[in-house]
């Protein structure tokens, strides 16, 4: 595909996947905002937990195999490589929560967890396993609106879900229940769209097509793996070092914060990659002041947005949850050089695989999950979560930064090729 004609496809496809995933997270977050008072911070806790095992444990089983979906040339080795991941999801997702179950490994604070709530999130993992992969055979295939048409139908979902479940009394788990049926009716509405046909993989064809990314394998899924650990497991570290509580008014403090970076990081990443891969095979003297121009208006934006969310947002926000939500507005302000750094990393972090640097990647998400684990253990020891979260904050913030530095000092040698 010649460069003016992939910009061009990709500009006409970009807006409709961006509003689809605008809409989806907005509401999600400004519903889970709303929502989250009425359950409570315990519960609003509880149910981020779950999700942080749904995202970890969805991620491992998928071996990131997604990602080489996109980068297939053939759609029957890209077809052929979906089917490999849900068989895979639907073997290794069961048996690890079989062991989680029976090994005596903690879950959740609760030990009287029901076994139901185990099958739930087992359900969710696999439901959000195949969710991701047909996300990336959509993306592959240019079908752009109905991906983001079912990114805006998993958030009106998601939200509808948990009100009626709120209004009908089942407020224990009415936050995890409403989000495992939103996932699987959004598969759904995905299968139907691609009259999908659930067959066994060809597996000499799944070696050839895997072998072919070897990059992927030995850099990528390794260090999605533990930057995916290193993002999730903060409320399981809260909930083990303090209390569900706190993990609850942390987490909100975190989605709070995060709101420009949802929306356009999902969206974006996927459609800059490929004008990225494009660039550098045909223009690579323009692929720094394109990564550039990217990194600084992303960070830009996010910079603005927590200017704003830390005077006017912080007042609104208190307000709203009142005193049983004390120390978000702390929390806030802690994590805005973590937000700001992240957002000008993050949106453009696929260009190392273009560059072939995926180490890169997988050195710095090393570092994040050592830091984030020690983060937390010196707060759990001096007994304050805001040390914890300050420490996160600055170590991790200061690391996207000279992972950025890197990045562009190997772009510039390609601009005078």
């Amino acid at each position: 595909m010649q460069l003016k004609k992939l910009f061009i496809a990709t500009r006409g496809n970009f807006l409709p996947l961006l509003a689809g995933n605008v809409v989806s997270k907005l509401v999600l977050a400004f519903g889970g905002i709303f929502l989250a008072k009425y359950y409570g911070p315990e519960r609003y806790g509880f149910y981020n937990v779950f999700v942080s095992y749904v995202l970890i444990v969805s991620m491992i089983a998928s071996l990131r195999l997604e990602n080489i979906i996109v980068l297939t040339d053939r759609e029957d080795a890209a077809r052929n490589l979906f089917r490999a991941i849900l068989w895979v999801g639907m073997v290794f997702i069961p048996v690890f929560f079989v062991l989680l179950l029976f090994t005596g490994v903690p879950f959740f604070e609760k030990p009287e967890i029901p076994v139901y709530i185990y099958i739930l999130c087992g359900l969710c993992c696999l439901f959000t396993l195949v969710s991701n992969a047909f996300a990336e055979l959509f993306t592959r295939l240019g079908r752009f609106r109905v991906l983001a048409t079912g990114t805006a139908l998993s958030g009106f979902l998601t939200v509808l879900l948990q009100l009626v479940f709120l209004l009908t009394g089942v407020k224990d788990w009415g936050l995890p229940l409403g989000l495992a049926l939103s996932v699987f009716i959004t598969i759904v509405y995905f299968g139907i769209k691609d009259h999908s046909r659930f067959s066994f993989p060809d597996l000499q064809y799944v070696k050839k097509t895997v072998s072919a990314h070897p990059g992927i394998i030995r850099y990528t899924f390794l260090s999605d793996i533990i930057n995916n650990i290193a993002n999730n497991s903060i409320p399981i570290l809260i909930l083990g070092y303090f209390s569900q509580k706190e993990a609850g008014v942390f987490s909100m403090a975190m989605k709070a914060i995060s709101i420009p970076m949802l929306i356009l990081h999902q969206s974006a990443s996927r459609v800059f990659f490929k004008k990225a891969t494009a660039l550098f095979h045909e223009r690579p003297a323009a692929l720094r002041a394109f990564v550039r121009r990217i990194s600084y208006n992303s960070a830009l934006l996010t910079l603005f947005f927590v200017i704003v969310m830390n005077t006017v947002g912080v007042y609104v926000l208190n307000r709203y949850f009142g005193a049983s939500w004390n120390n978000i507005g702390v929390y806030i302000l802690i994590l805005s050089f973590w937000i700001v750094s992240r957002s000008a990393v993050i949106i453009i972090s696929p260009v190392t695989m273009v560059i072939r640097k995926n180490h890169y990647s997988l050195l710095f998400n090393v570092y994040f999950l050592l830091i984030t684990f020690l983060a937390f253990y010196l707060g759990a020891l001096k007994e304050s979560l805001p040390l914890a979260v300050s420490l996160f904050s600055f170590l991790s913030g200061a690391g996207y930064l000279v992972l950025l530095f890197f990045i562009m000092s190997v772009l510039k040698q390609y601009e005078n090729v």
